[in-house]
């Protein structure tokens, strides 16, 4: 354990620092505090917080909204190449079938493929590809709906629509 600790701590040392001229997104951008507290249905509580990575060549861009009783999380992952995707996908559906014995589901008319992954009763996520890159939605806690494939969508589609216009 402690030496593949050292060893990721290593590639990610190693890698190389990112260009001021990256593209860089404002994860919190894609989707409105005010629409997000419209889907599920109770105020957030104070602001959404912006999240950014930078792991070798893959950027995440993202933001989490909290509430009393739920969180979403949106991310966009870019800078994967289609090996890299296709390793990503892969991994990911032994994940969520390892963790919860059901299979990734397929969902239709959201990008060029689209999975949904649910982790538990309440806390599921929907990845969506575009491309090589990913962008995925998670929602979970205690309101109702959190973590169903009708709130993460309803979450998702706004998401992708504002994603759309940004990243051409």
């Amino acid at each position: 354990m402690y030496t593949q600790v050292i060893a990721f701590a290593a590639v990610v040392a190693l890698a190389p620092p990112v260009s001021q001229e990256t593209d860089a997104y404002d994860g919190c951008a894609f989707i409105s505090a005010a629409e997000v507290e419209a889907v599920m249905g109770a105020p957030l509580r104070g602001r959404p917080r912006i999240v950014r990575r930078t792991i070798m060549d893959m950027e995440n861009y993202g933001c989490t909204y909290r509430s009393q009783d739920y969180t979403v999380e949106v991310r966009l992952e870019t800078g994967r190449s289609k090996e890299g995707l296709d390793m990503y996908l892969k991994a990911l559906g032994a994940t969520v079938k390892g963790t919860t014995s059901k299979a990734l589901q397929p969902v239709n008319g959201i990008g060029e493929r689209a999975w949904w992954g649910p982790v538990s009763e309440t806390n599921g996520m929907l990845h969506i590809v575009r491309g090589t890159d990913v962008l995925w939605v998670q929602t979970y806690g205690k309101t109702p709906g959190a973590g169903s494939l009708e709130k993460t969508r309803a979450i998702a589609d706004k998401v992708f629509t504002q994603y759309q216009k940004v990243r051409k």
